[in-house]
């Protein structure tokens, strides 16, 4: 069997492709570009690329939450997902145990990632909703644990932390994470006019729910040249919804996000009086003004610049 740079065993994974898409990856003169996998599952092929230097970056993404969760945990809880993994039994038991967790659709992160990264490795073939290796009597040829080497699993698991390059924080949910992943490989990239439409929720306290998909908001921004130059969206005029955002927002500053709001009453009595549907943009003249006159810094085009004082 080959050998995968991925914790996972998965079935079906695309690890064999390797050979194929390094041909197609030096054809292309892609060498250090990005791969991106949206439905990553093992991301034996993804981690091959990265860890052999033939892509800069990865971004994977899985639509199967416990995916999701193995390798959320394995990126943000490196140590903790380590420790567990150095711990955990390898019995019939504990089996039924992380069972129990998989099946009640739990979603707290840690425990789901742990319990599907626990039935993934001691299931035959890694059918996460399998049987287990050497049957419930372990009277097979291969017993419980045949897949499980701790060691050479942290191993792994470390290596691909290390490459991982953006820094997530405990208070960070997915809509969170998905703007730093925009921020860090996306946004430069757009050079051509380009609208980026139906923002999370969590990066938008202040926005109306799209009615079709609440997860979302009804938001747009526009970039140019690699920058943000208009934002807009559609006011929340919901006291009640708005009163819930902001009791969010304080729990994320109470976890220490600097960047989160604090309830503002005021406001939440103007939205209770009565505020009509209600929507606004923000466009940035000066950047506009600094892409025309081919400008290096923004302080070139403002009329008031402001400017540090000259010592006598």
């Amino acid at each position: 069997m080959p050998s995968s740079f991925s914790p996972l065993r998965y079935p079906g994974g695309k690890s064999q492709l390797y050979d194929y898409v390094k041909r197609i990856i030096d054809y292309n003169d892609l060498l250090g570009e990005t791969y991106v996998e949206p439905f990553a599952g093992g991301a034996g092929l993804a981690m091959k690329l990265l860890l052999n230097n033939d892509v800069k970056r990865i971004i994977i993404n899985d639509y199967d939450f416990a995916i999701y969760s193995i390798w959320y945990c394995i990126l943000n809880y490196t140590d903790d997902f380590c420790d567990r993994i150095q711990q955990i039994d390898i019995s019939i038991e504990e089996h039924d145990r992380q069972r129990t967790i998989y099946n009640s659709g739990t979603t707290n992160i840690f425990d789901m990632g742990i319990a599907a990264f626990y039935l993934n490795r001691t299931n035959r073939s890694g059918v996460i909703k399998g049987g287990v290796i050497g049957g419930r009597e372990q009277s097979g040829l291969y017993k419980i644990d045949a897949r499980f080497n701790k060691d050479a699993l942290i191993k792994k698991i470390r290596a691909i932390a290390k490459e991982k390059g953006i820094e997530f924080e405990q208070h960070h949910k997915k809509g969170d994470i998905l703007n730093l992943f925009f921020e860090e490989f996306v946004e430069e990239h757009l050079i051509q006019p380009t609208f980026i439409m139906d923002h999370p929720i969590e990066i938008s306290p202040l926005t109306k729910k799209k009615p079709d998909n609440p997860d979302y908001v009804e938001r747009f921004e526009f970039f140019m040249n690699g920058w943000e130059m208009a934002n807009a969206y559609s006011e929340l005029n919901d006291p009640i919804d708005q009163r819930e955002r902001f009791k969010a927002q304080e729990e994320l500053l109470a976890l220490g996000d600097e960047e989160a709001n604090t309830t503002d009453e005021d406001f939440l009595n103007a939205l209770e009086i009565g505020m009509p549907p209600t929507g606004g943009i923000g466009f940035g003249i000066d950047r506009m003004c600094m892409l025309l006159t081919d400008s290096a810094a923004i302080r070139d085009v403002l009329l008031f610049p402001t400017m540090k004082s000259i010592d006598k």
